[in-house]
């Protein structure tokens, strides 16, 4: 059930990117799948660090199921944008149901075959990377990871932890997107795994 809720939570930033894409790109400058997945997971992350950050500054505290009613308006647009797709892939095949629709190929070259080979186990060998070992490195542990497990523990930023200048700090002045996207997933597990949160 553990992985599930992971693969879950990655799936939730997709769609909340995905959402938000369609609702941005109304000209579909992205045509590929490949596209839309890159800039589905970027928006997702960035458009989950800031609604948390809002949500702690209006003391909401972050758990799992503020976290899914928070974001229950984007899954709602996606399911409008793939019902009204949907509703618009049949219309078309019932007008051109007489038609032979002739199928459209895609013929790759050796290089660009080897290039996406070099790809998929490249990412493969990260994830081998990612998942084998916890955060060890300094600016992992002390700067991303402590901040993120304190916004899980505590539910906010407005904590000892953050503001008291005789605490263990370390560039209090980074940004919280990288914690706040990696107290998402701790949320979604509903403890902090240090092994599968470096998949972000």
């Amino acid at each position: 059930m553990y992985y599930v809720w992971f693969l879950f939570s990655i799936l939730f930033v997709f769609l909340i990117g995905n959402s938000l894409l369609k609702i941005i790109d109304r000209n579909k400058l992205y045509d590929t799948i490949m596209e839309k997945l890159a800039i589905s997971y970027a928006l997702g992350i960035g458009a989950i660090a800031i609604i948390q950050f809002y949500a702690m500054l209006i003391r909401i505290p972050l758990n799992k199921t503020t976290i899914l009613l928070i974001f229950s308006p984007f899954l709602i647009v996606q399911l409008y944008y793939s019902v009204k797709q949907i509703y618009k892939k049949s219309s078309i095949s019932l007008v051109n149901k007489g038609f032979y629709m002739k199928e459209r190929q895609i013929s790759l070259s050796i290089l660009e075959i080897s290039l996406i080979t070099y790809l998929i186990l490249l990412c493969l060998i990260m994830l081998f990377v990612c998942l084998s070992f916890p955060m060890y490195t300094y600016d992992s542990r002390a700067m991303w990871t402590f901040k993120a497990k304190v916004i899980f523990h505590r539910q906010t930023i407005f904590t000892d932890e953050f503001f008291d200048p005789y605490r263990f700090h370390s560039n209090t002045r980074y940004p919280l997107l990288v914690p706040l996207s990696e107290s998402f997933f701790y949320n979604m597990l509903m403890k902090a795994d240090d092994y599968l949160v470096k998949v972000i």
